[in-house]
């Protein structure tokens, strides 16, 4: 079916189910408490990956040694960064933490320069985080609290548990870059087993993530909101932007990056009546410009004509990494772990 698809239309799904992401987020925690909200959508994305994975006959992983690591990417790409985002729905506006969201292919320069030898930070990619840090700087916007107000002392532990979710999925990256290389294995069959291992891990960890401390209070907006967002967004996207990206390749493929944070921007303002001040709005579109510079988009990369990322010493389009998708809508512009 997937091949009968046009491309365009796929890509418009992953962009439109990952930027709803945050608003389903913000509805589930109308009867849930973040760890409740984080369970419910690793189960049933765990579940769809798994029913799709049963229905293309992916074979499964069984390298023990294999299974510790995506158990320890899995953690650090799904399960803790999910929660800090939940934790953080219940302060911010759902459009804000989107944005916040897109945030992670500057996380995964950073990281990947501190931990891999063999990637430096060229002084396009510097100026991009630079950059994009700044855009973070004008969305949270700290000069309130010189002005007296409130808002930023009270904000600042939710805009910090966004940074440090983002900065959860960099880790990921990396890891998996390191030990999932060599596998080879196909993107469903890690993808399977890291989101069932991260609700695995969660489900162990429950009892100090204070899951069963609240009483459940379901409605059908937040029954709705959770499957659409564990059977969509923490499952189905992720084979659409598989094949999104072995039809138009990893950079053009990564420009949903772009699309999520406007859509979730959006939907948060129609559905749930939030509001935007103007440094929002900008410091979002300053992000985009640091990202779409570290990562090659508005100039060649290192030369190469048609701004054509390359990772380290290769080009995009000999990347051999395992195709792994990402989180949240995010395929990685910039990443040296090319998300496919």
């Amino acid at each position: 079916m997937l091949d009968r698809t046009p491309t365009w239309v796929l890509f418009s799904l992953s962009g439109l189910v990952w930027g709803a992401s945050f608003l389903f987020i913000k509805i589930g925690l109308g009867g849930m408490d973040p760890a409740q909200v984080v369970l419910a959508r690793l189960g049933l994305g765990a579940l769809a990956l798994v029913l799709v994975a049963a229905l293309t006959h992916t074979p499964r992983i069984t390298d023990v040694r294999l299974i510790g690591h995506l158990v320890v990417a899995g953690f650090f790409w799904a399960g803790l960064p999910l929660l800090l985002f939940a934790w953080a729905g219940q302060y911010l506006p759902s459009g804000i933490s989107a944005i916040f969201n897109a945030t992670t292919p500057l996380m995964t320069l950073l990281i990947t320069a501190l931990v891999l030898p063999d990637e430096r930070l060229g002084a396009d990619r510097v100026t991009g985080v630079v950059i994009g840090a700044g855009g973070i700087v004008l969305v949270a916007a700290p000069w309130r609290l010189l002005g007296g107000s409130a808002d930023f002392a009270q904000l600042a532990p939710a805009y910090l548990a966004c940074l440090a979710a983002t900065t959860c999925y960099a880790i990921a990256f990396t890891y998996i870059r390191r030990f999932v290389r060599p596998a080879g294995h196909g993107s469903l069959a890690v993808t399977t087993t890291q989101i069932v291992a991260a609700f695995v891990v969660m489900l162990l960890l429950s009892p100090l993530t204070g899951a069963w401390t609240r009483p459940v209070s379901l409605s059908v907006p937040i029954v709705v909101s959770l499957v659409l967002l564990g059977v969509f967004g923490t499952g189905l996207a992720y084979v659409w932007n598989m094949r999104t990206i072995e039809t138009w390749g990893p950079v053009r493929a990564s420009m949903v990056t772009y699309v999520t944070p406007i859509v979730g921007v959006v939907l948060g303002m129609v559905v749930l009546g939030e509001s935007l001040t103007w440094n929002e709005p900008v410091g979002m579109l300053v992000t985009f410009v640091g990202i779409a510079l570290a990562q090659g988009i508005l100039a060649g990369v290192h030369g190469v004509p048609g701004g054509r990322l390359r990772v380290g010493a290769e080009e995009a389009a000999d990347v051999v990494l395992p195709p792994v998708p990402c989180p949240d809508g995010v395929s990685g512009p910039g990443s040296p772990l090319r998300c496919r």
